[in-house]
């Protein structure tokens, strides 16, 4: 186990462990976690406006079809515009400003450490696609350390050996979609 491939793995350096240390972040990976937030707040901002135009649809639909409706009866103009232009609005507007909300979030970051024995495991997650009704498998790869799971690439597995008790520093970021990424590894001791 080479300390440089782990730094080369997790991307930090000898300064950044140090200042992880003292629950600090460094500039570097202050920069680097402001550049994944402002891309994640673009395609939130993106999203919403696309999700609230799907609900500007529906209004219209509901006047269109209301007008075209009346002329069959009252009761069809009535249901037609209950719910193109009640109920679809508020089910796509609402997950429109969701989208936008999250992109307006504030967010802050408290840098926490785990320690203890690791261990890094295959775990098979599931992911359906609705558009052809079908389940598919992937496989990725969990380091588990002191109750908590980071995913991880599977040559993490070559560096660092199960049960070996490793201190892991990580950026706990208060936004509830966000994963909590590693900053730096550090080996405390060995087991075997």
């Amino acid at each position: 186990m080479n300390d440089q491939s782990l730094m080369t793995c997790f991307d930090f350096d000898q300064a950044e462990l140090e200042i992880n240390r003292q629950r600090r972040l460094s500039q570097k990976q202050k920069a680097r976690l402001e550049k994944q937030e402002h891309r994640a707040k673009g395609c939130n901002v993106f999203l919403g406006i696309i999700l609230f135009g799907v609900a500007l649809i529906g209004i219209i639909l509901a006047i269109v079809g209301g007008i075209g409706f009346s002329q069959i009866g009252l009761v069809p103009a009535i249901v037609w515009g209950i719910v193109w232009g009640g109920i679809w609005p508020l089910i796509w507007g609402g997950l429109g400003l969701m989208m936008v909300k999250r992109a307006f979030a504030k967010m802050s970051v408290q840098v926490k450490h785990v320690q203890g024995p690791i261990n890094i495991v295959k775990a098979i997650r599931e992911h359906y696609d609705s558009d052809s009704n079908t389940t598919s498998e992937y496989a990725v790869y969990e380091l588990r350390v002191g109750g908590r799971t980071f995913e991880v690439e599977s040559e993490t597995a070559d560096l660092m050996m199960q049960g070996d008790v490793y201190a892991v520093h990580y950026a706990d970021i208060n936004i509830e979609e966000s994963e909590d990424p590693i900053l730096s590894v550090e080996l405390i001791e060995h087991t075997k």
